[in-house]
């Protein structure tokens, strides 16, 4: 009779021990599973040097562009000359009878006074909402050298670095 209270005396550590257990180790898991998602959240996360590469693509991105607006301006330049019909822009309008010729400059740049709203988008930076300031600017009170640039709204001197070597005033 004896052995009967110490069999579950022995049940009771047991069953304490074997709770103990399963707590801890679904503790160490649930860490575990916790640590591994936050360890996949880190790698979702750009690198220093990740960033840079997206912004030496981007600068690489807008000069390719710029080189593009003045091939295409070169291209209408020569159709000209050459008589032939202007093409129509990138949107599929055509440039309403007016050529790109009065706005490219001799050296091949954009002459922000007489520059048009296709010429003024293919300078890297310059969206909708910039080239209509440009225009505005143009109108009143017009641009008396290239450093005027920057009194343009929504361009600052690192936008106007980029676009210096690309535009002139003649």
């Amino acid at each position: 009779m004896d052995s009967i209270p110490d069999l579950n005396r022995a049940r009771v550590w047991f069953a304490f021990f074997a709770t103990i257990f399963v707590l801890s180790s679904g503790g160490l898991i649930w860490l575990w599973l916790g640590g591994k998602a936050k360890a996949e959240a880190s790698s979702r996360t750009l690198s220093a040097e990740s960033l840079a590469a997206l912004e030496n693509i981007q600068k690489e991105n807008d000069a390719l562009v710029a080189q593009l607006g003045s091939l295409k301006n070169e291209l209408s330049s020569l159709n000209e000359k050459a008589g032939a019909p202007a093409e129509a822009d990138a949107a599929g309008s055509s440039s309403g009878g007016k050529s790109a010729a009065p706005a490219q400059a001799k050296s091949g740049k954009i002459n922000l006074k007489s520059a048009t709203q296709t010429q003024l988008e293919t300078l890297p930076g310059i969206g909708p909402s910039k080239v209509q300031a440009h225009l505005t600017y143009q109108k009143s009170p017009g641009f008396k050298a290239t450093k005027d640039l920057m009194n343009v709204k929504g361009i600052g001197e690192k936008t106007y670095a980029k676009l210096a070597p690309l535009v002139t005033v003649e």
